[in-house]
């Protein structure tokens, strides 16, 4: 299948040489970033962010083409995230792309345009802001440790720099390192005179001068170790056990949570001018077949996760897209929505309508 120069409308995901013609000012970031926390920061900082996605393996050393399904992986986890993906690849003859990364990247680019009407316009939903460690200097370990915990834990959270608006979200969490910035003080006051919740990576963080006098004892924790880099570097659950304890006792009623495998990522967008949320569930099993090259080459489906949600409003409807037309039941329990997805594997998008 080949793509004439006239003809790359039929391949909006596919971009050849990795470049854009129509002068659109975006945020572009590398496919590296897409499991840190650079494409949530990005997201805040444009609602235009574009990923590059490779058809090759990682390791420019390495010959051959990824598997289809560790491509779509990488673009549908963008999609969840609210960031557009642009797969590297060139379908013309001349493209240097042997039959089957063709077909790879024909099939690919088919089921993000099928999925496109849930991306157009969402907006992705957080109840958590992150301050981005590496702001204070933190390790890299650090880093990928917060991004670990809250997406193994199914928090839904942004990735702030001091210059941007804390008070959209109900609780903060700091980095892993001392803190004394006069506007993070400032923030912490403001979320826990609003009601909101503070989490604080060490103990000698200043922030206990910000505090109003009375009754934030309960919803402040300062922890007493590097959580998030230990955490990255020997995965001990007790160390992701001590963040989750500590979210789930500040921010009892998050926007989401399930009682599936912490390998399923999970995220919330909203359609605001559709009056819906979209649900991305995301449950692939990478395996690291060589050194530093993760390989997904089946799919294995998912059953019976109960999801329970924080809806702002009645909703009419619950239902899977785009593949199935399936009309979920829900029911309201203590205040939240509750629904069970039977089955899934790789990407399911839950579109949940709410009455006019």
């Amino acid at each position: 299948m080949a793509a004439t120069a006239s003809g790359w409308s039929d391949y909006p995901y596919l971009q050849p040489n990795l470049t854009l013609s129509d002068g659109t000012p975006r945020n572009y970031l590398a496919e590296a970033d897409v499991n840190g926390l650079s494409v949530r920061y990005a997201r805040k900082v444009s609602d235009q962010s574009i990923c590059e996605v490779g058809i090759r393996n990682a390791d420019p050393t390495a010959p051959g083409f990824r598997t289809r399904a560790t491509v779509e992986h990488a673009c549908y986890r963008l999609l969840a995230l609210g960031v557009t993906p642009r797969i590297e690849g060139d379908l013309s003859k001349d493209g240097g792309l042997d039959e089957e990364a063709r077909r790879t990247l024909s099939e690919v680019n088919s089921g993000l345009k099928f999925k496109d009407p849930w991306r157009r316009g969402a907006r992705p939903l957080a109840d958590i802001g992150v301050l981005h460690p590496g702001l204070c200097g933190a390790s890299t370990d650090t880093i990928a440790g917060v991004t670990q915990i809250l997406e193994e834990g199914g928090h839904q959270f942004d990735v702030l720099d001091l210059n941007m608006d804390f008070s959209p979200y109900r609780a903060l969490i700091g980095p892993d390192v001392s803190h004394s910035d006069e506007r993070w003080s400032a923030k912490v006051k403001a979320c826990l005179s609003d009601g909101g919740a503070v989490l604080t990576g060490c103990a000698n963080t200043d922030y206990a001068s910000a505090r109003p006098d009375t009754g934030t004892d309960k919803r402040s924790v300062a922890l007493l170790e590097n959580h998030f880099e230990s955490y990255a570097r020997y995965a001990t659950p007790l160390h992701k056990r001590a963040v989750l304890d500590s979210i789930a006792k500040l921010l009892p009623e998050p926007l989401l949570r399930h009682d599936g495998p912490s390998t399923l990522f999970t995220s919330v967008l909203e359609q605001k001018e559709l009056n819906r949320w979209v649900i991305h569930l995301i449950y692939y099993q990478p395996q690291r077949r060589a050194a530093g090259i993760d390989v997904i080459d089946s799919y294995i489906p998912l059953h019976e996760v109960k999801f329970s949600l924080r809806a702002p409003g009645p909703i009419r409807q619950i239902s899977l897209r785009p593949q199935h037309h399936d009309t979920l039941d829900f029911w309201e329990k203590s205040g939240r929505t509750e629904f069970v997805v039977r089955k899934m594997a790789g990407h399911q998008i839950v579109s949940v309508e709410f009455a006019q």
